[in-house]
């Protein structure tokens, strides 16, 4: 993936299987060092690999992060330089984890209604030529293939599930066209946050 992301290695697994017990706390910002980010890649490795044990500490370390979190100040977002958004980053992780049912159940308090609206939005990206300022091109993109994950793990009739998936698209089409509009500053990463948005089902 995009600035230097990529799944794990087995060096990266012990360096994780060494931190992941001690973290107390998750990394909750909009850029690179975001947990919920980081342990969706894990995941994603560890069942690859079938390496059970690597996933049964990510999804223990999972819940400890995120599974008794409500009301996420989500109304707050984005910061002015966000790529992720933090409350969809942790929600992505959350429905890989918990089955249909409780992760529909976990959803429900975990968003207001303020929280919801706002991370319909599409972001304000005043200077593309700012290479700061960009990231929240990005943020579109890492938005939708959150939000495309999300519905599809929601179950039919669910208030969310139609928002999530028709806002991602309209994500994806207002991004699209622009990705090549901003100058070296988005032009060397955008393009893969947009690959793996497309990509989501």
């Amino acid at each position: 993936m995009a600035r230097g992301y990529a799944a794990p290695d087995t060096k990266d697994r012990s360096v994780m299987e060494g931190f992941l017990p001690k973290q107390t706390y998750p990394n909750r910002t909009g850029v690179h060092g975001n947990t919920a980010f980081g342990l969706c890649f894990a995941l994603d490795w560890a069942r690859a690999k079938r390496d059970t044990a690597f996933e049964r500490l990510i999804v223990q370390r999972s819940k400890h992060f995120y599974l008794n979190n409500k009301n996420i100040p989500a109304h707050l977002e984005p910061d002015g330089a966000d790529f992720f958004s933090p409350s969809l980053m942790a929600a992505d992780l959350m429905q890989r984890i918990l089955s249909p049912t409780a992760f529909a159940k976990w959803l429900d308090t975990y968003y207001s209604a303020a929280g919801i609206q706002r991370i319909c939005k599409a972001p304000t990206i005043s200077d593309r030529n700012d290479y700061q300022i960009v990231h929240l091109d990005g943020l579109s993109f890492s938005r939708a293939w959150c939000m495309k994950g999300i519905a599809q793990k929601l179950p039919a009739g669910h208030r969310y599930k139609a928002l999530f998936k028709n806002t991602a698209q309209q994500f994806l089409n207002e991004s699209l066209p622009k990705i090549f509009s901003g100058g070296y500053g988005g032009e060397h990463w955008l393009a893969s946050f947009a690959v793996y948005a497309l990509a989501v089902r």
